[in-house]
C-alpha cells in the first residue's frame, strides 16, 4: 500500500470513530430527557387517581373529601405503592416513586427516573393540594431520594 492509501484508512478509521462517540452521546441525551418526560408523565397520572381518590366516599375506600382521611397509609395504598421500612413505594420501568410527605392535605410524592447522566438520575416531584385539587409537577436532576 501506499502512503497515500494509509493516510486515506487512517483518516477513514477516525471519522468512522468520531461518529460513533457522537451517536452515543445523542443518543444517551435523548434517553435521558425521555425518562424525565415519562416520570412526570407518571406523576401526573398518580396526581389523576389521588383526586379520585380525594372524592371517593370512605365506604368505597376513598378520602370522602376529608383532611383527616389522608394520611400517608391511605395514600400509598389508593396509588397501589407498597410499604417498606414505613416508605410507600413503587417501581417501573421508568423509576421509582415514594410517598415523600402528606401533611394538612397536601401529598407530595417523588420520583428518581432510571436513566442516567454521569451521576444525576432525572428527578420529579408531584405536589398536590387535595381541598384545591390542583397539582404541580417539578422537574430535575438529583443523585438519589
Amino acid at each position: 500500500m501506499g502512503t497515500q492509501q494509509i493516510m486515506v484508512l487512517v483518516i477513514g478509521v477516525i471519522v468512522v470513530g468520531v461518529a460513533i462517540s457522537v451517536g452515543f452521546v445523542v443518543f444517551n441525551s435523548g434517553s435521558y430527557n425521555s425518562n424525565k418526560t415519562a416520570i412526570a408523565t407518571d406523576l401526573q397520572d398518580m396526581g389523576t387517581k389521588l383526586v379520585q381518590y380525594w372524592l371517593l366516599p370512605t365506604s368505597m375506600g376513598g378520602a370522602n373529601k376529608s383532611i383527616a382521611n389522608v394520611t400517608m397509609a391511605s395514600v400509598g395504598l389508593s396509588l397501589g405503592f407498597t410499604e417498606e421500612g414505613g416508605v410507600f413505594r413503587s417501581v417501573n420501568d421508568n423509576g421509582e416513586y415514594r410517598v415523600k410527605s402528606v401533611a394538612s392535605g397536601v401529598v407530595v410524592i417523588a420520583a428518581l427516573g432510571t436513566a442516567s447522566k454521569g451521576n444525576k438520575f432525572p428527578y420529579a416531584e408531584l405536589t398536590m393540594d387535595m381541598l384545591t385539587q390542583s397539582p404541580e409537577t417539578a422537574v430535575s436532576d438529583a443523585e438519589g431520594f
